[in-house]
């Protein structure tokens, strides 16, 4: 019952957005992000060292989960999602990926052998469980988008040493800002809309729609448990 009433939201929102729609769309927790064009690839800029054990991309943000969208030089978008940074406490987060498209395609200390992380294939994504020391990162890239309307949502069973969240977007020139801010959060809506030409509706009402029933299906699934 509850994957049908997914399918049925999400195709919803698909005859929806897709004859709304003028331009190709971003949104966390409905509010449009844009993301920082790099020209090299999404795993050289996450920039992982071992001499530090943590993700180098200068967005890191000390006990913070920092979130945000690249365009690399292959075309590929991909979502960053980086815990912690100089000046963290130690930490650990477990939390579910529920997604309609794309894959984790990176994840911080690369090297299993060396690290506490797991990361686990679910039948709606995966459940993700990762561990970091005092002053380090933890994360993951998530892309392989195969198509140009997708959602993700994140729900958060266990958050130590990240007291916020921030989501960035970038201007023309790349420069950050933050446009999502949250304290005690425990559930994230990530979404992409189609870039299409028809418009009787405009985009900002396309997103508010697909955020409305991206909430809808929260509140369905923490009904539910």
């Amino acid at each position: 019952m509850k994957s049908i009433f997914l399918k049925a939201i999400c195709a919803f929102c698909f005859l929806s957005v897709s004859v709304n729609a003028n331009a190709g769309l971003l949104s966390v927790n409905g509010s449009e992000v844009n993301a920082l064009d790099i020209n090299k690839s999404l795993v050289s800029f996450y920039n992982f060292s071992k001499s530090n054990y943590s993700a180098n991309t200068g967005f890191e943000l000390a006990n913070q989960l920092v979130g945000f969208f690249a365009n690399d030089n292959a075309g590929q978008l991909g979502l960053y999602l980086i815990f912690g940074g100089p000046g963290s406490v130690k930490g650990n987060v477990n939390f579910d990926i529920t997604l309609s498209d794309g894959e984790i395609v990176f994840v911080d200390d690369p090297n299993v052998a060396l690290r506490n992380d797991v990361i686990t294939t679910t039948s709606s994504g995966y459940n993700v469980d990762m561990t970091w020391g005092a002053n380090r990162t933890d994360g993951l890239i998530l892309s392989s988008f195969s198509s140009d309307f997708w959602f993700i949502n994140l729900d958060f069973h266990a958050l130590t040493g990240i007291n916020s969240f921030s989501f960035l977007t970038f201007d023309a020139n790349g420069v950050e800002s933050v446009q999502v801010f949250e304290k005690g959060f425990n559930s994230l809506s990530i979404t992409s809309l189609p870039t299409g030409n028809v418009s009787t509706v405009s985009a900002p009402s396309s997103i508010l729609l697909l955020s409305l029933a991206l909430v809808g299906i929260g509140a369905f699934r923490r009904t539910k448990r």
